[in-house]
């Protein structure tokens, strides 16, 4: 049943939506969401069989099953996919008569989610044009032993079965329903495959003798691996990453899951081997990532870092960036590609052109691209940063100075949500916590009675926003949020969840200078330009620091100052006129103004 190399060429454009469809209203109401995908793609499977096998017996699936001649791999996927009543779907929907060739389209390209809002759905399929570009940069070779680390469905196979037809497949998946995807798909490009139900933090490692080695080396490696997977499940691969390196257990300890799988990867390429991994963007550039990238860079394993388009996976928004390792370089290629994108039916892709220009700048460098060595003084001034925009963004203001100049302190708000719900006091005190909600348009507004405090704790000391201090949201919503606090009738502010406390040296600038400029339309742009995006865009207090901004002489900035206080204390004037008029108009009828 496996397809040639020309057919699987022929059948990639295919149009599967109105099967895929039809399928999944057949069988709606016998399945349920998180298996819909599953469920199709085994109908569809079974399809093909019977119209291949029209004098089967089909009486129940086993029988069915039972007189095919079928890889014991894809039955066994099969009668785990297929209960009593999807079967009798199937049998009902052979008088549709699909074509064969459609219905292997179907289970081989059909990327098609939007009947299945599924998150989990989405996470085990690369998006095709991602799996595209990673199969070009990879240059898979007939022959090639192929490893897919957290293989999914299969969706990166089917991908480099339309150019590689003869290579050796090997995958690991922990989830053995999405991993019965894979061996459906994979079963008709070859029979030479094989997939694991395992662990990829544990796979392929093998102690003896008080050390650790590889048991299998690869040629070309992919991996679109899970992100932000919890302390505990990476535990024991952090040993084994220790100790297959010989590394400080301190490099890896405090670790993201993307780096300690990144360690993975490299430690199973062959000498002259090649891979691909997807990441998030925060895993370039974060400060607890520093030491392992660091160390990773050094060896020469890090051959290029793409920084991706936003919102390439359907139905969430991440930002994501493809990192290439190999052996022997002796520089790292940083590439912007977050513009070289394309919209097709309102999702994010990258088209062939897109593709082509991410490779040329992969080859050659030019625009948007930075090659620093790697044992540079730029690299280990920065820590390392693997985050191209980092590096190739020019400042919005050429002339200024790091806001770090002028700052006294930076700190952050309780991050202890439970201890501050006990302390929360049903009657009025001294004491207000404050949150991002509390922060608009420059001034903090906090009018909810159920925000004060019982007696500060020590705990909780460290927490209460000095007079005059700068608090600013560490993450934009869409915008970062910043106010000057200035207590009133000695009331204590305490801040909260994700705000920065910024004192300002008031001899070097003035708060409200520095507010007004947050609060400007260059203010806005340059802190979103000093920001990172994955789930959301937040900005770290180093970048902060980092950060240029204009810096007139303090009489200038006092003027200023002046001006925009003036329009704080406008705004809160008017502010005050529209609640009154909302409270009359909520009390009309019942002072019979109606």
């Amino acid at each position: 049943m496996t397809l040639k190399k020309s057919d699987i060429k022929k059948i990639v454009n295919i149009e599967t939506n109105k099967i895929a469809y039809e399928i999944a209203n057949k069988i709606s109401d016998k399945t349920d969401v998180a298996s819909l995908e599953n469920n199709i793609v085994a109908i569809a499977y079974v399809l093909i069989i019977i119209k291949e096998h029209p004098n089967s017996p089909t009486n129940s699936l086993d029988d069915f099953i039972d007189f095919i001649t079928l890889d014991n791999r894809v039955k066994e996927a099969l009668k785990r996919e297929i209960t009593k009543d999807l079967w009798e779907c199937a049998l009902e929907l052979t008088h549709k008569d699909y074509d064969t060739e459609a219905l292997k389209a179907l289970i081989l390209f059909n990327r098609n989610y939007s009947f299945n809002k599924n998150r989990m759905a989405y996470l085990s399929s690369t998006p095709d044009s991602l799996s595209e570009l990673a199969k070009r940069i990879l240059d898979i070779k007939n022959g090639d032993s192929l490893l897919d680390l957290c293989s999914g469905t299969g969706s990166f196979f089917s991908r480099v079965a339309i150019d590689n037809k003869d290579v050796n497949y090997n995958g690991v998946e922990i989830n053995y329903k999405v991993n019965d995807i894979a061996v459906l798909r994979t079963s008709l490009i070859t029979d030479v495959y094989n997939f694991e139900i395992g662990d990829a933090f544990t796979y392929n490692a093998v102690i003896s003798g008080g050390g650790i080695y590889v048991k299998n080396m690869f040629d070309k490696i992919f991996s679109n691996y899970p992100f932000n997977v919890r302390l505990d499940v990476q535990a024991e691969c952090k040993i084994h990453i220790r100790d297959y390196y010989r590394i400080n257990h301190n490099i890896c300890f405090g670790a993201s899951s993307d780096w300690i799988l990144n360690a993975k990867i490299v430690s199973m390429l062959k000498e002259n081997g090649k891979a691909v991994a997807i990441m998030t963007n925060g895993a370039t550039l974060n400060k607890n990532d520093k030491d392992i990238r660091k160390f990773l860079v050094q060896r020469g394993n890090v051959e290029a870092v793409i920084n991706l388009p936003e919102k390439l996976f359907p139905g969430i928004n991440i930002s994501v960036s493809m990192i290439v390792f190999g052996n022997n370089n002796k520089f790292v290629r940083l590439i912007n590609a977050e513009k070289n994108f394309s919209e097709v039916d309102k999702q994010i892709v990258l088209s062939e052109n897109n593709i082509s220009e991410i490779l040329e700048k992969l080859s050659y460098g030019g625009n948007d691209t930075i090659d620093i060595e790697i044992n540079s003084e730029k690299l280990k001034e920065n820590d390392y940063k693997l985050y191209a925009p980092y590096y190739t963004n020019k400042p919005l203001i050429s002339e200024g100075e790091p806001f770090g100049n002028v700052i006294k302190s930076i700190s952050r708000g309780s991050q202890r949500p439970d201890a501050l719900k006990d302390a929360i006091s049903d009657s009025p005190t001294e004491y207000k916590y404050v949150s991002l909600s509390n922060i608009n348009n420059g001034l903090v507004d906090i009018n909810n009675e159920g925000q004060y405090l019982k007696e500060i704790t020590k705990g909780f000391s460290k927490y209460v926003i000095p007079d005059n201090a700068m608090i600013l949201s560490k993450i934009a919503t869409p915008t970062f949020r910043s106010a000057i606090v200035n207590s009133e009738y000695n009331q204590k502010l305490v801040a909260t969840g994700n705000i920065y406390i910024i004192e300002i040296d008031t001899t070097k600038a003035n708060p409200y200078y520095i507010q007004a400029f947050f609060d400007s339309d260059l203010g806005e742009k340059t802190l979103l330009h000093s920001s990172i995006g994955t789930v959301a865009k937040t900005i770290s207090a180093e970048a902060l620091k980092n950060m240029i901004i204009p810096l007139p002489s303090l009489e200038k900035q006092n003027e200023i100052a002046s001006k925009y206080q003036a329009y704080l204390d406008e705004l809160v004037i008017l502010k005050n006129k529209v609640n009154k008029v909302i409270e009359k108009k909520r009390n009309c009828l019942e002072k019979g103004e109606i």
